[in-house]
Formats: structure tokens, C-alpha cells, sequence
């Protein structure tokens, strides 16, 4: 069975104009719109079974999958419906549409539902990375503070 295409943006970041620039942020007009517009386009041709990609992927870093999509999905405002996959683009799965701290949210929720602490570093290279890189390095570093009894948290 074939799986959806992973998501990619539909602007080169490096390369906006700048009148691209200038108009980032504003509501209707912004660049920052058509992306999010273009992004929820590409999320409305995947459903749920679509969510099989995951299958090749340890059973732990699927079960974060479904944990932390869930967590993206209410802080960032993305559809319910959104199947996110292991090889979309972590940057574009975290991606704060709004220009505000949600991004920042986002990140500090998943840390705290998971139970993990991740440098800076780690979060500033999403770009970097898949969605399934990005769960496998926080389920490593799960085991790691579970292996250690060190964790910054003892809810499961």
C-alpha cells in the first residue's frame, strides 16, 4: 500500500522576497497564510490509512507519534483530522503559524508529556529532520532517564 508524500513547504525560506518578507505576518495577505493554506491542502489528501507508515517504525516511537501529533494538534492549531508521517519534515510538523510563543509552547508540551528535558540545539535542528527522527531521539532519551531513574517527571 502506497502512503501519502511527505509534506514540503511551498516556499524556499532562504530565498523570499522581500515583499515576502514585509508581509510575513499579516493575517490575510501574508506568506505566512498561502504556506498554511498550502500545508492543510496537502494534509486533505491524507486520511487514516495513511497512518500504516508508521508500521515500519519501532512500536515505541509510534505510540509517540499518536502522543505527540496529538499534543501539535491542539497547541498549534492544526485539523484534527491531520496524519502527520514519519518521513514529513519535523520543521514543518512544529511549525507555529501565528508568529507567536505557540511554537515555544508546543515544544515545552511535548516535553512535558513525554517526560523529557531536550537541549536547545536539538529543537533549533528540526529542519534537519524527520518527524520519525525526531521521535526516535526523544524515545532515546526517554530510555536514557528511564534507564537512569533521572527523569524530570514520574507520570507515565
Amino acid at each position: 500500500m502506497m502512503t501519502a508524500d511527505p509534506l514540503s513547504w511551498c516556499v524556499d525560506w532562504q530565498h523570499l522576497k522581500p515583499w515576502e518578507k514585509m508581509l510575513m505576518w499579516f493575517p490575510l495577505i501574508g506568506t505566512q497564510r498561502s504556506i498554511y493554506l498550502d500545508l492543510l491542502r496537502q494534509l486533505r489528501t491524507r486520511g487514516p490509512e495513511d497512518r500504516t507508515a508508521w508500521a515500519e517504525c519501532p512500536r515505541d516511537v509510534a505510540a509517540l507519534a499518536d502522543r505527540v501529533s496529538e499534543v501539535l494538534t491542539e497547541i498549534l492549531g492544526w485539523p484534527e483530522t491531520s496524519v502527520f508521517l514519519p518521513d514529513d519534515p519535523a520543521d514543518i510538523v512544529f511549525w507555529d503559524r501565528t508568529g507567536d510563543l505557540a511554537g515555544v509552547e508546543a515544544i515545552m508540551a511535548v516535553e512535558e508529556e513525554l517526560c523529557v528535558k531536550m537541549d536547545d540545539e536539538f529543537w533549533e535542528n528540526l529542519s534537519t529532520m524527520t518527524y520519525a527522527e525526531v521521535l526516535e531521539k526523544l524515545n532515546l532519551k526517554r530510555a536514557q532517564l528511564r534507564h537512569s531513574e533521572a527523569g524530570i517527571c514520574s507520570a507515565e
